[in-house]
């Protein structure tokens, strides 16, 4: 056996995981970095917004709604953006690579495959497509539910005054049905 051969590809491997570590680090803290930003820039302009609309709109929909729906879709796109950018973008150099080698090995093969994901993929948006209904039903009634807690919760002496928590109660139960 050549250990001197070993030893050295053992050391190449080595630089090559704490180089792949550092890599990983960084494209980790610029995608935090980035999500970070375009939510702060999400909610600077939703602020702005809101502080535009006429009176009347507030009249109409309870404050604690517009601030829930507001804080869950920015929270929901700020995880999004920070978990999936990294994932896309190096699931993409795959992509690419991967492609490349099937067309230089076996184009026929590469074709069926390319083929079959396309079914895989039409498919899943049919799928999305049908669910995205649902999610958007649930987002709203998360919304209606945790506007009606933080308008009981910051008027909690209120409605303890005026014996308000029964109807409170029955409230939230037509709300979650």
């Amino acid at each position: 056996m050549n250990f001197e051969k070993i030893g050295s590809i053992a050391i190449f491997m080595i630089c090559l995981y704490l180089i792949s570590a550092v890599l990983d680090f960084c494209a980790s803290f610029i995608m935090a970095t980035s999500a970070n930003k375009l939510a702060k820039g999400l909610r600077t302009n939703i602020s702005t917004k809101i502080n535009r609309l006429p009176l009347r709109y507030f009249d109409k929909h309870a404050f604690g709604d517009i601030l829930s729906r507001v804080t869950n879709d920015v929270d929901t796109i700020g995880m999004s953006v920070s978990q999936n950018l990294g994932s896309f973008t190096s699931a993409l150099a795959l992509l690419i690579a991967s492609v490349t080698m099937m067309f230089y090995t076996n184009w026929i093969m590469a074709l069926t495959a390319i083929l079959s994901s396309l079914i895989g993929f039409s498919l899943m948006f049919i799928i999305l497509g049908k669910s995205q209904k649902y999610f958007n039903r649930k987002q709203s009634e998360l919304g209606k539910l945790n506007g009606h807690i933080e308008e009981i919760y910051s008027g909690y002496n209120v409605v303890k005054a005026y014996n308000g928590k029964r109807k409170s109660n029955k409230r939230i139960q037509k709300i979650q049905q």
